[in-house]
């Protein structure tokens, strides 16, 4: 150890500076940490606006797209969709489910008639859809279609049949001619 015979002030003094340099030191690593600090916000904050530039070029673009579609655009747009949508409605309303129909003849034929031909058409009077049906066929004999006139005949749906005259000449292998309106409540 060395024997220090300054006196007391300059001792004092010799500490001062050395916690002075101390500090100071200190100082200069904070100041180039900010500094480092700095430059890599820098970098950072360009490298960013590099990536952000082209997504404000876009984002421009489709404000301008945006802005160009005007009102009246969009006006026509909902005139032409609503007048597509209210013919689909009619569409609708006008269409009649021929399968129950057919189902139902089916049931009714109970496997003796068979048909070649059908034929609907749809009109309305007063309120009401009447369906007017029109269907050609084959019976096995007169009596099966007998049979199947009075089972046509007992169906609420079906009104109104009639079988034309010349179905009912003829004894085995008949043809037939047969009308009736539907009633579509149930179809």
């Amino acid at each position: 150890m060395t024997i220090n015979l300054l006196p007391e002030e300059n001792k004092k003094e010799i500490g001062r500076e050395k916690m002075w340099k101390k500090v100071f030191i200190i100082l200069i690593f904070i100041l180039v940490f900010i500094l480092i600090l700095i430059s890599v916000l820098f970098c950072i904050k360009d490298y960013l606006s590099l990536k952000i530039k082209p997504l404000n070029i876009s984002l421009m673009d489709k404000q301008e797209k945006i802005s160009s579609f005007n009102s009246q655009d969009f006006q026509g747009l909902t005139i032409k969709t609503n007048e597509n949508l209210l013919k689909i409605k009619e569409f609708k309303e006008k269409r009649v489910l021929f399968v129950p129909v057919f189902e139902k003849i089916d049931l009714l034929a109970k496997g003796s008639i068979y048909l070649t031909n059908a034929s609907f058409q749809k009109n309305v009077q007063e309120k009401e859809t009447v369906v007017n049906v029109n269907i050609d066929g084959r019976a096995k004999s007169r009596e099966d279609l007998f049979y199947f006139k009075e089972s046509l005949g007992k169906e609420e749906n079906f009104k109104d049949v009639y079988f034309s005259p010349g179905s009912w000449v003829e004894p085995i292998n008949v043809l037939f001619s047969l009308s009736f309106i539907l009633k579509t409540d149930d179809f």
